[in-house]
C-alpha cells in the first residue's frame, strides 16, 4: 500500500485483481487508482511499470524457468519481451535457517535468473530506478531475444555446441540441461 500511495499523480495506477477479489473499496486509502480484472486486460501498456507487492518465491520461480501458463506468467513475459520495468517486493527473510544448502542454493539461482531477466527486488521503487536505467544501458539494441529452453537443446549432441544470439537467455532448465550434457552455448 505504501508503494501505491508514493505513485499517486507519477502515474496512472491501475491495480490487477482476480475476479473474486476486484473490490474497489478495500483501495480507496490509496488515492485515485482503477481496479480491474484479470481478463478485462490483455497486454502491459507501452512504458507501463509492473509492480508486484506481496514478496511470492512461487512467481519468482516460474518467471525464472520461463511460465507462462497463468496470467502473471503471461503478463511478466510479455513485460520482457515489450522492455517494460518489473518490479517484485523482497521477501524478508528468505528463508527459515531449517532448509538444505542445496534448497537454498536453488532458490537464490532462481532469484539471480529472475535479476538477469531485467527485473527488480525491492522493497520500494525508488531503490529500483538507478538499477534499471544500469540494466537498460548495459542492453545493446537487438532483434528480438529469445528465450533458449530445455526443448531447444534437445537436438544437441552430447558434448556439442549450439548458437545464440546477444541478448538470448537461456532458461533455468536450459542452463542445467547444458552443464549436464556438456553442451557449449557459443554466441554470435
Amino acid at each position: 500500500m505504501p508503494m501505491l500511495k508514493a505513485a499517486e499523480g507519477k502515474y496512472q495506477r491501475v491495480i490487477v485483481l482476480p475476479e473474486r477479489d476486484a473490490n474497489e473499496e478495500r483501495f480507496s486509502n490509496v488515492g485515485a487508482c482503477t481496479v480491474a480484472v484479470y481478463g478485462d486486460l490483455h497486454a502491459p501498456a507501452e512504458g507501463s511499470i509492473t509492480i508486484f507487492p506481496i514478496p511470492c518465491r512461487d512467481r519468482v520461480i516460474k518467471t525464472a524457468l520461463c511460465l507462462s501458463e497463468d496470467f502473471e506468467g503471461g503478463w511478466i513475459r510479455r513485460c520482457i519481451e515489450g522492455g517494460l520495468r518489473v518490479y517484485m517486493k523482497k521477501e524478508n527473510p528468505m528463508f527459515t535457517g531449517k532448509e538444505p544448502a542445496a534448497y537454498r542454493k536453488k532458490i537464490l539461482s532462481y532469484y539471480q535468473d529472475v535479476k538477469s531477466y531485467g527485473i527488480c527486488f525491492v522493497e520500494d521503487e525508488d531503490s529500483c530506478n538507478q538499477h534499471f536505467k544500469n540494466v537498460k544501458a548495459e542492453v545493446k539494441p537487438q532483434s528480438k531475444a529469445r528465450f533458449i529452453t530445455m526443448q531447444d537443446l534437445r537436438d544437441v549432441p552430447q558434448g556439442g555446441e549450439f548458437q545464440i544470439h546477444a541478448g538470448d537467455v537461456l532458461t533455468a532448465l536450459a542452463k542445467e540441461y547444458v552443464e549436464k550434457f556438456g553442451i557449449r552455448i557459443v554466441e554470435e
